[in-house]
């Protein structure tokens, strides 16, 4: 019986490693990361462990889709105490709000009703979270 051929593993940049790293830490386990990037858990291991990626934290931007893909946002004081929790600073509504605001300008957002909203629809164009 002939061997199984392995498939040759998608290549990224620092920045798609950091982002798919972001993914693991706040969004999803590492059979999901695996199955969706089409690499092995063993390569997932080696980027954690490589020292430009050690740290990998989530800035206030992507602490807030983080809390986008949870649930709508509608007073961005509710998000406080979330990224208090997350890095251990206090950010103010006013901050929180031009975050949010950011994201619906880049398209990663939409806010209707008054609320903030992840925007799925890009997942469907854009395979990146962050």
């Amino acid at each position: 019986m002939a061997a199984k051929k392995r498939q040759p593993q998608p290549e990224f940049t620092p920045e798609e490693i950091r982002k798919i790293l972001l993914e693991h830490r706040y969004l999803m386990d590492m059979a999901a990361i695996v199955k969706k990037w089409g690499i092995t858990m063993n390569r997932l291991r080696t980027w954690k462990k490589d020292p430009r990626f050690r740290t990998v934290s989530g800035s206030l931007r992507e602490l807030v889709i983080v809390a986008l893909r949870a649930c709508p946002v509608r007073d961005p004081a509710d998000l406080v105490a979330f990224l208090d929790m997350q890095d251990h600073a206090v950010y103010t509504p006013e901050e929180i709000r031009a975050a949010l605001d950011a994201l619906v300008a880049e398209g990663k957002a939409e806010k209707h009703g008054g609320a903030w909203r992840y925007n799925e629809a890009r997942l469907a164009r854009e395979r990146f979270v962050f």
